[in-house]
């Protein structure tokens, strides 16, 4: 209300007046709350740091490389113009995943009241609206996405001009701009496409809050209302340090997409001492290996484990056919589909296609190499269990081993025995 605006340098943070003048003018956006109070300012990092693992730690049931990993991304977000990944909370139901959400989200935005999460729908329009109202948004018990809607989320966390028409009577094209910070949360990530959880940070909490930890909501409100200026001061310091350690300090090597925040997490590990960008990385390897649970991957391995030839170094190569795998997949008896998806699923031949190019980053990873694009030449049709069919080649490396051994074993007892 008094025009007041925190300026960030590599030198430190001061309360300002909003610059307007003939070189540039500082518009508050709609989508950014008020901060409220004043922040408070620790006289160091390591004071700064203290004051989070004394007011907001206590609320995030994570071991202490997510914790790491939640303090890189607030960090992440306080910088200007910076990408940030989706900060993706996953734990069963009673573990603390909407307040975690809701107290990050308070943590780098403040506002006038405790901020709470919503649910995704899968209309893209109405997903696309919400997210431009606010600079950080908060979903909960995200359990199923839309392959468009997984798509567009893919690009928005870059930042985007989403345009829709204005009116279905006329032509006129409304242009929405999109620049989110996304927090979600749910139980697991295995039916994410791989595009989508590769743009993520994945925290897994530390199972159910014991009785005697849990707090009552407006008694964690009141807490953290009360906290915000010195947790937010906090920020501001830890966001000034990185500024300066990322002006001045040796340049991590970030493997994972997500290189600005790998950048972020790197300049806090030569400040604090951390090695969170490593646990980034392992985490986006963990998120990976939720694909373990897709009775698809199975099958796959499976067919070329029957049908393939093994190779002198111990791999695997073989041809799928896609009326092949749709035949495995669909039919028969279903045990093991049942198991690990909790209802019977159907795949066509040409729907294959699609599937393989939404899990092809996530297979490689544990091992299995996809030939997307490199179906055979000249015959591309082969004729495979007595039928033409469009067909893929399939390698399965050292690192498929336990996927191999899996499927050595529905060999022996028949696929509908298995598990």
């Amino acid at each position: 209300d008094d025009c007041k605006c925190v300026k960030i340098t590599p030198e430190g943070w001061t309360l300002a007046d909003m610059p307007a003048n003939s070189e540039k003018v500082f518009i508050k956006d709609q989508a950014v709350r008020e901060i409220g109070t004043d922040p408070v300012a620790p006289k160091d990092v390591p004071e700064a740091m203290g004051t989070l693992d004394r007011i907001l730690r206590p609320l995030f049931n994570v071991n202490e490389g997510d914790w790491h990993l939640i303090v890189g991304w607030m960090v992440n977000h306080l910088l200007a113009e910076r990408v940030s990944p989706i900060l993706m909370m996953l734990g069963t139901g009673g573990s603390g995943k909407s307040t975690m959400c809701n107290a990050v989200n308070y943590a780098v935005e403040g506002g006038r009241t405790f901020p709470r999460s919503g649910a995704m729908k899968n209309d893209v329009d109405d997903v696309m609206v919400t997210i431009a109202k606010k600079r950080v948004s908060v979903f909960d018990n995200v359990s199923k996405l839309s392959g468009e809607l997984s798509d567009t989320l893919a690009q928005a966390v870059y930042g985007m001009d989403y345009e829709k028409r204005e009116l279905r009577t006329t032509d006129d094209v409304a242009v929405i701009k999109v620049n989110p910070s996304l927090i979600l949360n749910g139980i697991t990530t295995g039916h994410l496409r791989e595009d989508l959880k590769s743009r993520m940070v994945t925290i897994r909490i530390a199972g159910t809050v014991p009785t005697d930890r849990q707090k009552d909501d407006l008694e964690i409100v009141r807490e953290q209302t009360e906290g915000h200026p010195e947790v937010y001061g906090a920020l501001l310091t830890l966001t000034s340090a990185v500024m300066k350690m990322m002006e001045t300090g040796p340049k991590p090597v970030v493997s994972a997409r997500m290189r600005e925040y790998g950048t972020v997490l790197g300049a806090l590990d030569s400040l604090l001492g951390w090695e969170s960008l490593k646990r980034y990385e392992k985490s986006v390897q963990e998120t990976s290996e939720d694909a373990l649970d897709d009775p698809l991957l199975m099958s796959v391995v499976y067919l070329v484990t029957k049908n393939g030839t093994q190779r002198a170094d111990g791999s695997w190569l073989g041809w799928v056919g896609t009326t092949q795998l749709s035949t495995e997949f669909s039919s028969g008896p279903s045990t093991l589909k049942a198991r690990l998806t909790g209802e019977e699923m159907r795949l066509t031949p040409r729907q294959v296609p699609d599937r393989f190019s939404r899990v092809q980053g996530d297979w490689r990873r544990l091992g299995v190499l996809l030939g997307i694009g490199e179906k055979a030449t000249g015959n591309n049709r082969p004729v495979i269990d007595g039928s033409r069919q469009a067909a893929y080649p399939v390698v399965l490396t050292h690192e498929a081993a336990q996927l191999i051994a899996d499927a050595q074993q529905i060999k022996e007892v028949g696929y509908g025995s298995y598990m």
